[in-house]
């Protein structure tokens, strides 16, 4: 038997060192399984909760009920009352992160923030840098997110998203310029595609293809391709023939 769905603004306590995290949820019990199902597998978007639990242990944390929320219209509203009352985003006191409700959603950033926040991200700082996995390691995170294991595993959608989805698309038509366009800016990405050719700069040589290149030098030919299109690493480029 289904759980009602329940819109409320709960609280996750840890009864270890008394520090709560607030937060809302359109389906109240949906959203504590995503917290437990994230943090079991190292994976909560919230570094502070996550270290909590990898810390505490799943037995420490207790999930309750704040205020149940009946119009969906005023969730943000009362988790922020909630929030501003507990100040859970004071680090002695909670895990959360923003003092906003909204958290970042509606944040307009500027270009030079965004470039800022890509290149923080950008070779050596990227934690992905130059890792190779072996086929071993592949393997296992593959079965670590097969069939049950998986997130999305068992998961149906019901029957009224459904409709709203297909209410959505029903009548949806594109205009005669619009397919035309489509359709002529796919042809010429192929053909640009399929007439020009790459050699691959690796190291100081040039090879004909990233086979060649991955068979001669060892280094893999998805990280050759990686650092290829991300254009950061002088060692390793395309030369277009």
């Amino acid at each position: 038997m289904e759980k009602e769905i329940i819109s409320a603004i709960y609280q996750i306590f840890n009864k270890n060192n008394g520090k709560i995290y607030i937060g809302s949820a359109e389906n109240l019990y949906k959203r504590w399984s995503e917290h437990k199902r994230g943090a079991r597998r190292n994976r909560h978007t919230n570094k502070y909760f996550q270290n909590a639990w990898n810390k505490h242990g799943e037995e420490a944390f207790e999930f309750s009920i704040l205020e149940i929320v009946k119009d969906i219209n005023n969730i943000f509203e009362r988790e922020q009352f909630y929030l501003n009352k507990l100040k859970p985003w004071n680090r002695k006191i909670g895990y959360n992160i923003h003092k906003d409700a909204k958290g970042p959603r509606g944040v307009k950033r500027t270009k030079e923030t965004k470039k800022k926040l890509s290149e923080c991200k950008m070779g050596p700082k990227n934690p992905m840098y130059q890792r190779d996995f072996s086929i071993e390691h592949r393997k296992k995170i593959s079965e670590a997110n097969s069939k049950e294991k998986h997130w999305l595993w068992g998961r149906h959608v019901r029957d009224d998203v459904k409709s709203k989805i297909s209410d959505k698309l029903t009548g949806y038509e594109q205009t005669e310029e619009h397919k035309k366009n489509t359709s002529r800016g796919s042809f010429e990405g192929w053909k640009k595609r399929t007439k020009r050719m790459y050699s691959v700069f690796v190291n100081g040589i040039i090879y004909k293809s990233v086979r060649q290149a991955e068979k001669v030098t060892g280094i893999s030919r998805d990280f050759i391709k990686n650092e290829c299109n991300k254009k950061t690493n002088p060692n390793i480029r395309y030369e277009e023939s």
